[in-house]
């Protein structure tokens, strides 16, 4: 019996999660397939029943769904719970397990790029949203070192770092005191398809010692990453997030290792085209 999965959100059409888990499906030989299933928010609990109904492996859940999610779910692991929100369904005998494999999927990305974990390094991390929970939560998990978030809104910031030991700066002040840190994260949509040319802080201050690591992958390089380039820094954008927290999904639906290099190459070719 073929396995079915997909990804839920709305909307969806975007989304290259098909490609990415299909081509896993296609290498490994999985009888499996994975759709792009569009549902509303007032259509969320009946998708969810609906799900366990025909049998579905599991499901990746995406904007807006991710925080809603969490209450119609048998089981919700501490990870997605420090982070506050699911993007992970496995469904096992009628019961549906949650976790979130966005701040995992972005450290191992990290590590391979910056070829280091950052242990004891500080770390500047801008915004405040699920992404940033994420990645403050992992960091904080790891070993990092002093973690200073700097958000548009101040209150949402203070609360991220009182949940995870950190410290609070503005923008302005983020952007004064980059010679403080080793590593420079970047988690709003700052820089994205259209808006290409806005920056999440004034970036005069960047320098060769610190390593940026943007979310974003379309635009391939924003105006962050092409100012770090300038600037002389290594960096990375998001397309690594977005693959490795689909293999950490795997994973969790499987219980096997992901093809990690042919869901990136798949996620590529479908950017070219």
């Amino acid at each position: 019996m073929k396995m079915a999965l997909a990804v839920l959100g709305d909307p969806i059409a975007h989304s290259l999660s098909p490609v990415m888990h299909e081509a896993a499906f296609a290498h490994l030989e999985m009888d499996a397939g994975y759709l792009p299933l569009r549902v509303e928010k007032e259509n969320l609990p009946e998708a969810l029943e609906g799900l366990k109904a025909l049998n579905f492996t599991g499901v990746n859940v995406t904007i807006p769904h991710k925080v809603a999610v969490m209450e119609l779910l048998d089981e919700v692991d501490e990870r997605a719970r420090k982070i506050g929100a699911v993007n992970t369904i496995r469904q096992e005998g009628g019961r549906l397990y949650g976790t979130n494999t966005d701040g995992e999927g972005w450290y191992r990305s990290l590590v391979q790029d910056y070829g280091k974990e950052p242990r004891g390094e500080d770390v500047l991390l801008i915004g405040a949203g699920g992404a940033a929970r994420a990645a403050a939560h992992t960091l904080r998990e790891k070993g990092c070192g002093r973690l200073v978030i700097a958000n548009r809104t101040p209150e949402k910031a203070a609360l991220l770092a009182e949940e995870t030991n950190a410290e609070v700066m503005t923008l302005e002040e983020a952007a004064s005191s980059l010679d403080q840190f080793q590593l420079l994260v970047q988690s709003t949509a700052a820089g994205m398809s259209p808006g290409i040319d806005v920056r999440p802080i004034d970036t005069t201050g960047l320098h060769p010692g610190i390593f940026v690591s943007d979310m974003i992958y379309n635009p391939w390089k924003t105006a962050l990453l092409q100012d770090a380039e300038k600037a002389g820094c290594r960096f990375q954008n998001g397309l690594g997030m977005f693959v490795h927290q689909g293999a950490a999904a795997f994973e969790f639906w499987f219980g096997r290792t992901a093809p990690a290099e042919i869901m990136e190459n798949a996620v590529k070719n479908a950017l070219r085209t």
